[in-house]
């Protein structure tokens, strides 16, 4: 087109001809090239201030061509354009305007283009932790991507560490679903809470439990965080594991410190949890491993009269060699039900 033309003669004052007679600015050719974004991709910085002077879309989002569903600040940040970013920003387009790739500060830290967010965040026009309409920080899009330099550098400016967002995720809790061992290290030495609970209740060590991620375990210990920790209203990760029948998730936490006879505020044991499911390899794990089943909770039950009172007749048949001086005591105390063949 005639105005693309005058950009590649950088001829300013034609610039001005066509604009005076009605040259459409954002006009975007079949090959998805705008004025702006050609202007951008030469470098000419001059054309670039005086085509938004004149009223240029900063956030023009293109349709066509290579960098669709981007705008001329995504582009910046994709090829680490620091001048033209800069030039965008210092023009009025907004930084935390957001397309299907997120916001500038969220696409540097997914590439981990630690320079664009220092120009973005120095320049004080990005919003450190902006959630986009998932719910997503540039914090935890870093997290996601195991971007430790940016992870470094969003803390720099301020990013909160614990923050847990609207759709309820939280940094560290998303490093163990996504396995991204460098960044749930940084994040603690950080100083992340190792037992924050993201917005389902669930802290980095169930997380870990769910996806198996057991190396990471070490780390949250060595930052305090408990391995029988009960958050609010939920299991500890161990009677997740025995709630799941993971067996073998049972057997590294209890291998990494999680006590078999821990009590939660609820009366609840590993053993009791187990007996829910009446699983029984998942129940013989657990005796394998030292759970007891004649230790009585506040209530006074154990397992074994828990299960004398459910009419489970083969819990019951397994459980009552390993108790033997029990058993007169909680058959006087308990009975079958009427309907049960094991009286």
């Amino acid at each position: 087109t005639l105005s693309l033309t005058t950009l590649f003669r950088s001829h300013l004052d034609i610039l001005d001809l066509l604009v005076q007679y009605g040259a459409n600015l954002n006009y975007e050719t079949k090959s998805g090239h705008t004025a702006l974004s050609q202007t951008c991709e030469m470098g000419n910085l001059a054309m670039l201030k005086e085509l938004l002077k004149k009223g240029a879309d900063g956030s023009h989002i293109f349709a066509q061509g290579e960098y669709v569903g981007y705008t001329p600040l995504l582009k910046a940040v994709l090829k680490t354009d620091t001048a033209v970013a800069s030039i965008l920003i210092k023009s009025g387009v907004d930084v935390d305007f957001e397309t299907e790739y997120g916001t500038a500060i969220i696409l540097a830290a997914t590439k981990e283009n630690v320079l664009m967010l220092e120009v973005m965040l120095d320049m004080g026009k990005a919003i450190v932790d902006k959630q986009n309409e998932e719910g997503v920080t540039a914090l935890i899009a870093a997290t996601r991507n195991d971007n430790v330099g940016a992870i470094k550098k969003l803390a720099q400016y301020g990013a909160q560490l614990d923050l847990v967002t609207k759709m309820g995720t939280l940094a560290l809790t998303e490093a163990s679903r996504h396995g991204t061992e460098k960044a749930f290290h940084t994040l603690l030495e950080l100083g992340a809470n190792p037992q924050q609970e993201n917005g389902d209740g669930y802290t980095p060590l169930i997380e870990c439990t769910f996806h198996g991620r057991f190396a990471f375990v070490p780390m949250l210990k060595s930052k305090g965080a408990s391995m029988d920790y009960e958050p609010s209203g939920l299991r500890t990760a161990l009677m997740h594991a025995v709630q799941l029948l993971r067996d073998q998730a049972i057997k590294k936490l209890v291998e990494l410190g999680a006590r078999l006879e821990f009590e939660s505020s609820k009366g609840e044991t590993v053993l009791t949890v187990a007996l829910e499911s009446k699983y029984m390899n998942t129940i013989r794990v657990l005796i394998e491993l030292g759970a007891k089943v004649t230790s009585a909770n506040r209530h006074g039950q154990t397992p074994l009269s828990n299960a004398v009172s459910s009419g489970h007749q083969d819990l019951v048949a397994m459980l009552l060699p390993m108790a033997p001086e029990r058993v007169a005591k909680v058959l006087n105390q308990q009975t079958f039900p009427r309907d049960s063949k094991s009286h």
